[in-house]
């Protein structure tokens, strides 16, 4: 019994450990070719930063992703960069680039929410300092929390300074995994799926008004 618990704690000592872990992050979207290409060419202004403090906060016995300390370059210009990658390469537009002269049209964004966090659940943290850690090395209970929440609004002008479309998208994603299927280091990837939903949705939306687009 005495051998289960010590197993148990050193288990528990061991999430702790990787919850405290750094991890180095880039956004990053992987999507689909545009089922049709709105024939203009378009500049891509770099968009601006108003996540909440909240999201970039590393939780109590985790880590977040949009940390200074995580984050590879600036949020703001991968987050651009990564939009602009996707509109050029999967054809949303004829052209679309960060620098252009003469553009049909120009991209404003703001990045309303970016975040990726993961962290212990309330059991695993009592189970760290108790022997209740026994249960959980006994049965699978949820020792992790992984949360994501991606919230993008692009804006599109006419090379007269004219508004002619707003777009939104959104997408958040939450699941907990046991100390057998640990799923932290996975929080990148879900936020860039988190990520890649949204900015789809706005694609979807720029499409459907692509006679706007003349």
């Amino acid at each position: 019994m005495k051998k289960n618990i010590l197993i148990a704690l050193i288990i528990s000592c061991v999430l702790f450990a990787s919850s405290c872990a750094t991890v180095s992050y880039s956004p990053w979207v992987s999507l689909d070719v545009s089922p049709k290409t709105i024939n203009k060419t378009v500049l891509v202004e770099k968009f601006v930063d108003n996540v909440p403090e909240s999201d970039r906060k590393n939780p109590f016995t985790g880590f977040s992703v949009t940390n200074k300390k995580a984050l590879v370059n600036d949020l703001s210009i991968d987050v651009t960069n990564a939009v602009t990658a996707d509109f050029s390469n999967n054809a949303v537009f004829r052209t679309v680039s960060r620098k252009i002269d003469s553009p049909d049209y120009v991209i404003k964004g703001e990045i309303i929410r970016f975040k990726g966090q993961t962290k212990m659940t309330n059991y695993a943290k009592i189970s760290m300092f108790s022997y209740v850690g026994i249960v959980t090395w006994l049965f699978p209970i949820p020792m992790t929390v992984n949360s994501t929440d991606v919230e993008l609004v692009l804006s599109i002008y006419d090379n007269k300074g004219q508004l002619v479309g707003k777009y939104s998208g959104q997408n958040d994603f939450k699941a907990r995994s046991n100390m057998y299927n640990n799923k932290q280091n996975a929080i990148g990837a879900e936020t860039d799926k988190t990520f890649g939903i949204a900015l789809s949705q706005i694609r979807e939306q720029i499409l459907q008004d692509a006679p706007k687009y003349k």
